[in-house]
């Protein structure tokens, strides 16, 4: 599933998409996107920074593909996750995850000469 955004020509496509489970709710999970933000509460919707695009793009998502869930690998703020529930978007918290493999990623990829993850 993909969808080009008529504003910009942006294809958009999910993480994980044309998924069939349900939430705690009941309610079908149809997309599942990860965001790897800290903090990500802290930032005012529609800001031109990726973690200002949360909102917005849940939204497209949920109009594109209907209900589904984003994965904050370390955690999401209250207000954010109400704001997402309003659209039909379940926050869940990422932080319970074994994500060691992703950890050793960073390292490389991010993180300085004595290993630490630069965020």
């Amino acid at each position: 599933l993909s969808y080009t955004d008529s504003r910009s020509g942006i294809e958009h496509t999910s993480d994980l998409e044309s998924c069939n489970i349900c939430s705690d709710n009941s309610n079908a999970i149809h997309w599942i996107e990860a965001k790897m933000f800290y903090g990500a509460s802290s930032i005012p919707a529609a800001t031109s920074n990726a973690v200002g695009c949360i909102l917005p793009k849940a939204r497209d998502y949920v109009a594109h593909y209907g209900t589904g869930a984003i994965v904050f690998m370390y955690g999401c703020g209250e207000e954010l996750a109400r704001q997402l529930a309003e659209i039909g978007v379940v926050a869940l918290d990422g932080r319970g995850l074994d994500i060691q493999r992703v950890v050793e990623h960073q390292r490389g990829w991010c993180g300085d000469s004595m290993g630490n993850i630069l965020f």
